[in-house]
């Protein structure tokens, strides 16, 4: 398994943890709260999408 790999995995687990978290406080009404979540998913998504595979 490639090292870019790795990362992937992370990233994308790092992104579902970051989304499940966003949505369980924006249903508890806590909009500031939810917003540094919503970011580090944000980022890790677009560090998905921006991988080049060799």
């Amino acid at each position: 398994m490639s090292s870019s790999r790795i990362f992937q995995i992370i990233y994308a687990l790092i992104a579902i943890f970051a989304a499940s978290l966003t949505v369980l406080r924006l249903q508890d009404g806590d909009w500031l709260a939810a917003l540094w979540p919503a970011l580090i998913a944000a980022f890790c998504i677009y560090r998905l999408f921006s991988f080049d595979d060799e």
